[in-house]
C-alpha cells in the first residue's frame, strides 16, 4: 500500500457484500461511532479506488486527461487537496435516536459521493498524504442487518 493512502485502509473493505462491509464497520469503529467518519467503502477494488484518487488529481493539472471518477480542487494556499469521488457504494455506522433511547445502525448507500482530503506537495502540486475521509451523500438503500452482538 502506498504510504499516502495508509489513512484510507480503515475505510475500505474488499467485498461486494453490504453485510460484510457493515460487520467490518462495527468491528473497526465500535458501538459508539462518529457518524460522518464511520464509513466503509465496498464494491470497489483497492487498486481501482486509490488509482481513481490519483487520476482526479492528475486531471486537475492536465485538463485534457479528464476523470469520470470525480473532481479535485486545491485550497487557496495550494497546501491541501479536496477530492470528491462519485458513484461509490458504502456503509455508514452510527447511533440514532429511537423512542427514549438510542440504537446502533449501519446504513447502506449507493451512488454516493465521498470526500478525501490530502496534502499537496511539490510544484506543480502533487498528491501527498491522505489526512481525512468522509461521505458527503448517497442514495439510502436501507439499514443492514448485523448478527446479534
Amino acid at each position: 500500500m502506498n504510504s499516502q493512502f495508509e489513512f484510507l485502509d480503515k475505510h475500505h473493505c474488499a467485498t461486494d457484500s453490504a453485510q460484510v462491509a457493515a460487520q467490518i464497520a462495527f468491528e473497526r469503529y465500535g458501538p459508539f461511532p462518529r457518524t460522518r467518519t464511520a464509513v466503509v467503502i465496498y464494491a470497489i477494488d483497492w487498486q481501482a479506488w486509490t488509482e481513481s484518487i490519483a487520476q482526479v488529481v492528475r486531471a486537475y493539472s492536465d485538463r485534457g486527461a479528464g476523470s469520470a471518477a470525480g473532481t479535485a480542487t486545491l485550497d487557496a494556499g495550494k497546501r491541501q487537496w479536496r477530492i470528491v469521488l462519485t458513484d461509490m457504494r458504502f456503509v455508514s455506522a452510527g447511533r440514532y435516536s429511537q423512542g427514549s433511547g438510542t440504537v446502533y445502525r449501519v446504513n447502506e448507500y449507493r451512488d454516493g459521493a465521498v470526500q478525501v482530503t490530502a496534502t499537496a506537495v511539490g510544484n506543480p502540486p502533487q498528491l501527498g498524504e491522505v489526512v481525512h475521509f468522509e461521505h458527503l451523500f448517497g442514495t439510502l438503500v436501507g439499514p443492514v442487518e448485523l448478527p446479534p452482538q
